[in-house]
């Protein structure tokens, strides 16, 4: 039910719903549970889940990200915290038991890490005062796969019920944030460690949707930097350029994976593809945004005269109606994020010069 009322846009009833779950999940968990029986089981869409993995999943979407949607209080954060520490707890202790049986139990607790991750980052993003923050959490998710490649590479055994002792020297300094508490080095560690015990099919299939995220969160950097001009987020034209085309590298890999990807506009054969899937709806909509963030700059910066400017408004004016009309019947969340977009274009169109009568 959460996945129709989420791409419904509805946000609020997701939360209320999610509240009231929690609370008789909690019942069940507090009546059922000891050492010997272990953790309940609950059926959803076919699928045996646990009563501990249901409770983390609505801590970290439902009371997180949809509780933020809604503009509520900080409560969504720590919800979102409290639940990645569960499903860190939870999948270490399945890994110390016997971490090689346990695998397919491990997998949808590490995702649900990950995605807090995604929706940490994602939120202080939309702050350009707390893009430090921001920038922290993200990072953690590239060093995790980076860390786990190299050991890969290196032929570095990984380590077997323990977490690894020991990370990079200069840790912290990658990350670019050693003030503020936001985590310990012990749970990146742990994080790590769990990442590593991932297949490699659903490794390449996190990192996709990382790819998602990355791109996303840099057009919310770009966007509020540009706008309110933060004192910590000041964007020279290099450095903007190079981020716009670093979320446009990251939209492909999330769509194309690491195969041959086109260098011309594939807008239209995207969208005009036989069965539109979710992949093809989000690829659609990111362009989209990315397409926005490059009218920021001025014309004069881009070395475009007004007439070029508006025809690449017109253009994205279009696609977004495009995306508008994709998005009617399967992502109201989308449909209204495209419909905001092309008011804001007409909205900021430059004027066109009128002869006199």
């Amino acid at each position: 039910m959460r996945g129709t009322l989420f791409t419904s846009n509805k946000n609020e009833e997701i939360v209320v719903l999610g509240g009231k779950i929690d609370a008789a999940a909690s019942n069940i968990e507090s009546a059922h549970y000891n050492n010997s029986k272990g953790d309940y089981l609950v059926t959803v869409d076919g699928t045996p889940k646990s009563i501990t993995q249901i409770r983390i999943g609505l801590k970290i979407d439902d009371l997180g990200w949809s509780m933020h949607l809604c503009k509520r209080t900080d409560e969504e954060f720590t919800n979102i915290i409290d639940g990645m520490k569960a499903a860190r707890h939870k999948a270490l202790t399945l890994a110390h038991s016997n971490g090689s049986d346990q695998v397919d139990r491990i997998i949808p607790l590490v995702q649900l890490i990950l995605r807090g991750y995604r929706h940490l980052s994602g939120i202080y993003y939309e702050d350009v005062n707390q893009h430090w923050r921001a920038t922290f959490y993200e990072n953690v998710t590239k060093l995790i796969p980076s860390l786990d490649e190299g050991a890969e590479k290196q032929n570095v055994p990984l380590p077997n019920g323990n977490s690894p002792s020991t990370l990079p020297a200069g840790l912290f300094d990658r990350l670019n944030v050693m003030q503020g508490g936001l985590m310990s080095l012990a749970e990146i560690k742990d994080d790590t460690y769990l990442y590593s015990l991932l297949p490699k099919k659903t490794r390449n299939q996190i990192a996709k949707e990382q790819c998602y995220a990355w791109g996303r969160n840099i057009v919310k950097k770009v966007q509020n930097g540009m706008h309110r001009q933060g004192e910590n987020d000041f964007l020279s034209d290099v450095e903007f350029s190079s981020l716009v085309a670093e979320a446009r590298a990251f939209s492909q890999i999330y769509y194309y994976g690491t195969d041959a990807v086109p260098t011309h506009d594939d807008f239209d054969s995207v969208i005009n593809q036989p069965v539109l899937g979710k992949s093809e709806v989000r690829y659609a909509s990111l362009m989209n945004e990315i397409e926005l963030v490059k009218l920021l700059l001025p014309s004069s910066e881009r070395g475009e005269s007004d007439s070029q400017r508006n025809v690449r408004i017109e253009h994205l004016i279009n696609n977004l109606r495009s995306t508008r009309e994709i998005c009617r019947d399967k992502r109201a969340d989308l449909y209204v994020r495209a419909s905001v977009q092309e008011i804001q274009r007409n909205h900021g169109r430059p004027r066109q010069r009128t002869e006199s009568p």
